[in-house]
């Protein structure tokens, strides 16, 4: 818990699912919180919100000092944006438009690469800054792989996401339970065999090692067009639940994108 009289920043990473809202002081992000991404709540029901998280983290509204979003739902961001003017007194700064991120080679169409994919690397740069190729995986709603050598962009992958896929069979399937992605082992461990014997654990190997699969699969296919010493950073709600389950990925950075922008706004100099 942070004093009272710290200043601070407010970063939003808003998704299709949900909006994850940190709270970061000068030397991390104190405090992280995640809301339903709701498209019909005004501004002033999300300026309510936030300051009732800013509070719960222990800081005081009034020492806001900047506000940093990265949005892939563009209809959210008037709201934000008026949130952040009226209960904060700051404005709200959208990436790239507002507030530049240093990724390079993204040609004509760099507009086309969401702000979340172009805040995950340059957040896993900044973390991991000696290997010359790194993969930034982020499990949302999409699954997205995107590959940089230094700090220029060579491309990148969008997959269908963990989450969405398991509601759409589900939904699809009246006779499947809704699916758990849960392994249900200890930590770190795998079970003892891959053939499930119960239609809920079929469903739940299934997903969880198909998606391991797929995540081998484009990984191996880009460092074959890289390094073999590629690192792959993952993020996003399935990180945590996968990694134990694939030798392919190195590290595990639930709050990636909200690190990320606390560094976007070092990056420029917006100091807390």
């Amino acid at each position: 818990m942070s004093n009272n009289a710290s200043p601070f920043h407010l970063i939003f990473d808003v998704g299709n699912t949900h909006v994850k809202v940190g709270i970061a002081d000068k030397n991390s992000i104190a405090a992280s919180y995640a809301l339903p991404t709701e498209y019909h709540a005004t501004g002033d029901l999300w300026g309510v919100r936030i300051m009732d998280l800013v509070r719960h983290a222990g800081f005081k509204p009034e020492h806001a000092k900047a506000a940093v979003c990265s949005s892939v739902v563009p209809g959210l961001n008037a709201a934000l944006k008026h949130a952040c003017a009226r209960f904060f007194n700051i404005e709200l700064l959208f990436l790239p438009d507002d507030i530049a991120v240093p990724i390079e080679g993204l040609g004509q169409k760099g507009h086309e690469l969401g702000a979340d994919r172009l805040l995950g690397c340059f957040a896993a740069r900044v973390l991991y800054p000696a290997p010359e190729y790194l993969i930034c995986i982020d499990y949302g709603t999409a699954t997205t792989f995107d590959c940089i050598k230094g700090s220029e962009y060579l491309g990148g992958v969008i997959s269908p996401g963990v989450f969405s896929s398991a509601d759409g069979l589900s939904g699809r399937a009246a006779r499947l339970p809704k699916v758990n992605l849960n392994l249900d082992c200890e930590p770190g461990r795998q079970p003892a065999s891959i053939m499930a014997r119960t239609t809920q654990t079929h469903l739940t190997y299934g997903f969880v090692y198909g998606f391991a699969g797929l995540t081998e699969g484009i990984v191996r296919r880009m460092r074959e067009e890289t390094s073999d010493s590629t690192k792959v950073i993952a993020t996003g709600g399935f990180a945590t639940t996968l990694a134990p389950v694939t030798p392919c990925i190195d590290h595990v950075h639930p709050n990636l994108l909200l690190e990320g922008g606390r560094f976007l706004l070092q990056y420029h100099g917006i100091s807390v």
